[in-house]
């Protein structure tokens, strides 16, 4: 054995150490010889007890569901005579699912899109959730949207009308399922205040916050600082846009005096560490951030309170900040930052603070619904189970509507379906199982069969000839299938034979095989497998012949399976038990690599064979069963079919067509092994020397149209690339089990250049601009969106409403321009647009804006000039005031203040704001605030009658206080006692 191996005690087989499962390593180096699972933070795993330490049972079923231990592997064909699995029919699976994604004003469109697979195609309907009901989506319910298949499209999306909640239904004759809820949501940012911010005036040697990692300040620090704001998604959600908006603020000034230098710190800055985002979710990349303050060089470091740092961390910024990629919630903890200053002695000094990270999680499958193909009458029972953090509740679907606990019938239990005793009519379909909670809803899905014919041996009948060697032992098996379970008679040259007694030398086991120990010559013949159910009957033949050689009774059969999935090759050996009996497996016609830990020899179903566990492509092959004696060996063959997604595309190269322009460039591939079901469609995803991470430009292209006649390679044409830009590809296949590996990229393919593609948007006016001048601004093209060298913008404009040619001016890669229009022109409407150009020529004009020149400042604070708002300032009549401001965005002529102090005399003026800013302020107006209201209320309150429709109210009134305010009235409040609404009387 290997350094690190286990043996079970039972059969003497190795546990290879990627096939352990330790909770932890503690648990792994602990005491005690035998194996126990231990639960943890979110899953079971290994550790290590003694044999005298008393634990509970962890594997325990009920009687009701005990028939669940012997079931048999069913899947879509059985009771079918079809062979080709691409032609046995099934319900709808999704494959592509709606996703949230989020959206900003002004993009051309947004897909929603949801696939499914089955047999035959299904018909899709796609919903939006509203507040009250869930509506479907037509064509006809907007001439924005298109309906293809499964793919909403909506062009120029708006918040207003298409934000919100979607999902899909996939429906064909087996049954109908319901898709996962993708969220369309618009991404919204505002703008920084357009207020001169105040000047940060620190200290030399001290510390300044301006969002900076700055450990402490210097004069050479002092400068004028931005900060810039950029739109981001929540962690896993796509943005439907290649440039999110950002915003800059206006121009912070820090100013620094000079102080005699000192040796101080490090201090932790309040607030931090910090969590980003404050509320992580499972998944998602977690950002903890320190920052300390002080003199000299600060070392930053991590530490976790009682556990180990996540295995996937790193560090950035000089360790002071740690990120967790895909964080998970076992990272949970409480997680601590130290900062050390250098020096020796006193001039070395510590700090460390602490943050609770607190993991929580969307319902994520730990178990997945399975197909179920049951007896009819035949109890099934169906379990999923899902993690999330809180907790998730279940709801049941079948066919895509909401499934009741039905007593004796469809009995549910949270996470737990049990239909009692099946009916093809009533519980045929679709089923799925929902999990919930704050933060999000996920579906399983599983089909439910419910079959009733009789026996058959079309697709597995006995096997024809069986060896035996005399002494020895054979087995020969009867795998009829049929609904419900057959009951099972062996027949030798026309009489009964066999025993289910476990001592017998002929014996029939439960599954129905026929096991014949201590063969002997007379042995020999013809066997019959009889099959009986309450539909009919079935039987299949085959021979034994007992030989004094050695012989392999049960061979090895050619076996399909899933990636994934674990296969079993069975291979039962019939020999003089004198003889020594050596058995081995060849794998291609070599021996098998065992320390590959997919191979493990076991036994099913009273066969001993190979397993493949977790089968991979590389396993596909065929394998050969080695039976060594001293005398002679035997070999039977047989061939391991491993199916999934396709294996990725081979010579993906990249061509400039000649048909086209230089925007446009042909792809080639060669498809590979496409994974025992046939490609249906192909995803392509570029790269570009500008933006390194690969995006969709093609997905869900149907395999029909890459096809080139006479020809295995594949070919599609992609147009409309950007000029001037580096692309690399790369190509990926789908089929029935899924999307799989994309090709090596292909080499960079350069674009000629080309005019702009693109017209600039967001166009406004400047701010900030002096009397006399047209500012505009607008949102500059990203680098990749130039097109060619010499890049810059044609800005023309025009008075508004007055036909004529437009004036032009041109700058470069700038989002600004300045004219001087004249001090008589201030604050008059223009019409201006932005064209992009390069050195091949000019790209396509913006739309037409109409912005304001600007704008003199208001010197007289009440004249009808435009305005945007009134600033009201008030202090108390006090000496050294304080003042404070109210702000109203309109210019009303009057304004109301509150939250002031009661019997207090106040100061007030008025000024008038206008993009220009501040004008003057008005004269002075002094005000005296009322006294407090009334701080007692009513006593003794008595109700008594007073007629039909009347009631006589007394109570012991109030004493107004030297700080109140006179007493005028009191209120009375009247209700009823079926009513919410009250009515008052004075």
């Amino acid at each position: 054995m290997a350094q690190g191996d286990l043996v079970w005690e039972s059969d003497g087989s190795r546990i290879a150490p990627e096939l352990q499962y330790w909770l932890s390593e503690e648990d792994r180096l602990d005491t005690g010889p035998y194996i126990t699972y231990k639960y943890g933070v979110t899953t079971y795993g290994w550790s290590r007890t003694a044999a005298n330490h008393l634990l509970p049972f962890i594997c325990e079923i009920s009687r009701e569901e005990a028939y669940r231990i012997i079931e048999d592997s069913r899947d879509f064909d059985y009771g079918l005579d079809i062979l080709d699995p691409n032609d046995v029919p099934r319900g709808p699976k999704f494959i592509d699912q709606p996703d949230n994604i989020m959206a900003v004003e002004g993009i051309a469109s947004v897909v929603i899109d949801c696939t499914a697979a089955a047999n035959p195609s299904p018909t899709y309907r796609m919903y939006k959730i509203m507040v009250n009901n869930t509506i479907p989506i037509t064509t006809d319910m907007d001439p924005r949207y298109a309906l293809t298949n499964g793919k909403l499209v909506i062009r120029n999306p708006t918040e207003n009308k298409d934000a919100g909640r979607y999902i899909c239904t996939a429906t064909n004759p087996y049954g109908t399922v319901i898709s996962q809820i993708g969220l369309l949501s618009f991404g919204i940012l505002g703008e920084f205040s357009n207020v001169q911010r105040e000047k940060v005036q620190v200290k030399q040697h001290s510390f300044g916050m301006i969002k900076c990692p700055s450990t402490f300040i210097q004069t050479s620090d002092a400068a004028v600082y931005y900060c810039m704001v950029k739109l981001m998604p929540p962690s896993g959600t796509p943005i439907a846009t290649a440039q999110p908006p950002s915003r800059v603020s206006m121009a912070i000034e820090l100013q620094v005096t000079q102080t005699e230098p000192s040796i101080w710190g490090p201090q932790i800055a309040d607030d931090f560490p910090a969590v980003y985002p404050r509320q992580p979710l499972r998944g998602q990349e977690v950002r903890l951030e320190c920052l300390a303050y002080g003199t000299m060089t600060i070392r930053y470091s991590w530490s976790r309170e009682k556990l180990p740092l996540p295995t996937d961390y790193y560090l950035l910024e000089e360790n002071r900040v740690l990120i967790i990629p895909n964080v998970q919630v076992e990272d949970a903890g409480v997680y601590v930052c130290h900062a050390s200053r250098g020096g020796t002695g006193s001039a070395a000094a510590t700090a460390q603070k602490s943050i609770r990270l607190n993991i929580e999680s969307s319902p994520y499958y730990i178990y997945d619904l399975h197909d179920k193909h049951v007896d009819e009458g035949r109890r099934v029972t169906w379990r999923c189970e899902a993690r999330g953090v809180p907790a998730p509740t279940y709801t049941w679907f079948k066919d895509g509507e909401s499934l009741q606990h039905v007593s004796g019938d469809v009995e549910i239990l949270s996470n737990t379906l049990t239909v009692v005793s099946p009916d093809a009519a009533r519980h045929n379909g679709m089923y799925q199982c929902r999990a919930s909670n704050t933060h999000g809803t996920v579906y399983s899905t599983g089909q439910m069969r419910v079959l009733g014919f009789k026996p058959t041996f079309t697709k597995h009948p006995v096997q024809s000839i069986t060896l035996g060697a005399r002494g020895g032992t054979a087995t020969i098996r009867c795998p009829p299938e049929a609904a419900p379970k057959p009951e099972i008679t062996w027949y030798k040259n026309g009489a009964s034979v066999g025993s289910t007694e476990a001592t017998a030398r002929i014996r029939i086991l439960s599954n129905g095989n026929i096991v014949i120990s201590n063969l002997i010559e007379s042995d020999s013949g013809t066997y019959m497998c009889q099959a009986v159910n309450v539909y009919g009957q079935a039987s299949s033949s085959g021979k034994l012949d007992v030989l004094a050689q050695t012989t392999i009774s049960t061979y090895p059969r050619d076996t399909t399976v899933q990636v994934n999935h674990t296969a079993f090759l069975s291979c039962v050996v019939s020999h003089d038990p004198e003889l020594d009996l050596q058995t081995d497996w060849l794998f291609q016609g070599k021996p098998l690599y065992w320390k590959d830990a997919h191979y493990r020899k076991g036994s099913e179903g009273g066969l001993s064979g190979l397993y493949i566990q977790g089968c991979q492509r590389r396993h596909a092959g065929q394998y050969t069963c080695l039976a060594v004696t001293t005398f002679d060996t035997v070999t039977a063959n047989a061939t391991l079919t491993v199916v999934g997604p396709p294996s990725e595309p081979a010579g993906l190269t990249v061509e400039t067509s000649l048909d086209y322009t230089s925007r446009s460039v042909t792809l080639r591939w060669t498809p590979g092994d496409a994974g025992g079901s046939a490609v249906t469609s192909w995803t392509i995803q570029a790269a570009t020397d500008f933006n390194p991470a690969w995006t969709f430009i093609m997905q869900n292209v149907p395999d029909s149209s890459t096809i080139v006649q006479g020809r295995e390679r594949r070919e599609i044409t992609i147009t409309e690339l950007r000029p001037w830009t580096a692309y690399k590809f790369r190509v990926s296949a789908r089929n029935a089990h899924g999307l799989g590996p994309y090709s090596v990229p292909s080499a960079y393919h350069q674009t000629s250049e080309g005019p702009p593609t693109l017209a600039p948007g967001n166009i406004t006016a400047g701010e900030g601009s002096k009397l006399g001048d047209l500012s505009i601004t607008w949102t500059p093209l990203r680098e990749e969106d130039h097109g060619g060298a010499e890049f810059g913008y044609n800005v023309y404009y025009r008075l508004h409403d007055r036909p004529g040619n437009w004036q032009k001016g041109t700058v470069g890669d700038v989002g600004s321009f300045v004219v001087l229009v004249g001090k008589e022109n201030f604050y008059t409407l223009y019409e201006v647009m932005v064209q992009p150009f390069n050195r091949a020529g000019a790209g396509p004009n913006s739309s037409v804006a109409t912005i304001y020149s600007a704008e003199d400042r208001q010197f007289c604070p009440f004249l009808s000039l435009p305005v945007l708002g009134l600033f009201v300032n008030y202090w108390e009549d006090v000496t050294n005031p304080l003042i404070m401001s109210h702000y109203t965005g309109e210019a009303s002529s009057g304004a109301t203040v509150i939250g002031l102090l009661p019997n207090t005399m106040y100061v007030m003026d008025v000024q008038v704001y206008n993009s220009a800013g501040l004008g003057p302020v008005s004269e002075k107006n002094k005000q005296r605030t009322y006294n407090s209201g009334m701080t007692s209320q009513p006593t003794e309150v008595m109700v008594s009658s007073h007629g039909t429709d009347s009631v006589y109210v007394t109570w012991r009134g109030v004493s107004r206080k030297q700080n109140e305010e006179t007493l005028v009235s009191y209120t009375v409040g009247v209700t009823s006692r079926h009513l919410s609404n009250v009515s008052r009387a004075v």
